[in-house]
């Protein structure tokens, strides 16, 4: 829906340990949407 609209951000909190597994799917995200995606690590 953000790709959609043209505009947003994707915005999440992790407090994985393994944070490998999951930047993936969260740079897929990004491109197919042509938008940010924002991350924290606790």
């Amino acid at each position: 829906m953000l790709g959609e609209v043209g505009h947003g951000v994707f915005q999440m909190t992790s407090n994985h340990v393994s944070m490998d597994n999951e930047l993936p799917w969260m740079e897929r995200l990004a491109r197919h949407n042509k938008l940010p995606v924002l991350f924290k690590l606790q």
